[in-house]
């Protein structure tokens, strides 16, 4: 019993736990009940009484949507290798031209060498 307290943190705050969930909140009965009817999957009749009689509102539950964690890892790995692709590219394209303006630059010095000598 000891250790669920020290679990649920009751012994930190004010709090009451209601289906292995912890309420914590202004502790009166009437958000208590609330708290009680809110975490039934089908709501008895007095839980609905109750509810409308104070004007809550029901929340309709949704639908879970989202990614789930396979399509998570799909798409963090496709632009990984997307971003290795794009990198790899735009390194051989940078050496294809480094490639060229080295040879430029040798062609270059080359004839202006050649120059020289021909001068003397």
């Amino acid at each position: 019993m000891s250790q669920k307290w020290m679990d649920y943190g009751s012994h930190l705050y004010p709090s009451v736990v209601i289906n292995d969930f912890t309420f914590r909140g202004t502790l009166n009965p009437y958000n208590i009940f609330e708290a009680v009817c809110a975490s039934f999957e089908h709501k008895p009749h007095a839980c609905e009484r109750w509810l409308k009689k104070e004007g809550i509102q029901q929340q309709p539950v949704e639908s879970e949507e989202g990614l789930d964690s396979d399509t998570l890892i799909l798409i963090v790995g496709v632009l990984v290798a997307l971003n290795l692709v794009l990198i790899i590219t735009y390194r051989y394209f940078l050496q294809k031209e480094m490639k060229e303006d080295r040879k430029i630059q040798v062609s270059s010095a080359v004839s202006q060498y050649v120059a020289l000598s021909n001068f003397q």
